[in-house]
């Protein structure tokens, strides 16, 4: 994904028409400045069950994930992040301008979307094989009482001092993570998609915060 798809994706966010172009384009500015991305994987062999998977040795709980994970023997976790300085931003802009903050919030999750979407298709090239749907604590069917065992198994504290909360919440805030079976290449698979925005993979079609489906997301890719 491009600058431009980025700032397109965060218009959409920001529910910003042209008019709000320029002040997207400042946003991203400053956050690649002073909040760039950062980003890790780790790779894991995994087994899919009924209602969850056994990945790196843990067994994580999940109709969501098992589906995702069926016919796959190895998985990628992938965490992404702006970091504390991007809370830092957020903050300063609600104190100073609300419209601003708005701008720079959308800006901020495009770009964090971006980032692991970036080391998703990464971890899979690092491997040889075909992405699969990625998915992620808290969607529909994937419990957030996974996550922690998730967080530890990338070491996500240590490598980019991203943690969870008792609540199922990632600090910083602009922190996604996600899970991705992988498979070997074959005749006629595909790799999925990248999976940002989430709204676009999860079941749960009453939840008050669903996104609308974007229709300029990736086309599939023969592996």
């Amino acid at each position: 994904m491009t600058e431009d798809a980025v700032l397109r994706r965060a218009a959409r966010y920001a529910q910003s028409g042209a008019e709000g172009l320029p002040a997207l384009r400042r946003a991203l500015d400053l956050l690649l400045r002073e909040a760039p991305p950062r980003s890790c994987f780790r790779l894991l062999p995994c087994r899919a069950g009924e209602r969850g998977a056994r990945i790196g040795g843990r067994d994580i709980a999940g109709e969501a994930l098992a589906r995702a994970l069926r016919g796959c023997g190895t998985v990628s976790l992938v965490c992404a992040t702006l970091g504390q300085a991007a809370d830092r931003l957020l903050v300063r802009a609600q104190v100073q301008d609300m419209a601003w903050a708005l701008m720079l919030d959308a800006c901020a999750s495009a770009l964090v979307e971006e980032a692991a979407a970036r080391a998703l298709r990464g971890a899979a090239e690092a491997a040889g094989l075909c992405r699969g749907a990625a998915t992620a604590p808290g969607y529909a069917g994937f419990p957030l009482g996974g996550q922690q065992a998730l967080l530890d198994l990338i070491d996500a504290r240590r490598r980019l001092g991203v943690a969870g909360t008792g609540a199922g919440m990632l600090v910083p805030a602009k922190s996604l993570l996600y899970v991705q079976g992988l498979r070997p290449p074959g005749a006629g698979q595909a790799d999925a998609p990248d999976p940002a925005p989430p709204c676009k993979t999860c079941a749960r079609r009453d939840c008050p915060f669903r996104r609308e489906k974007n229709n300029d997301e990736s086309e599939e890719e023969r592996c």
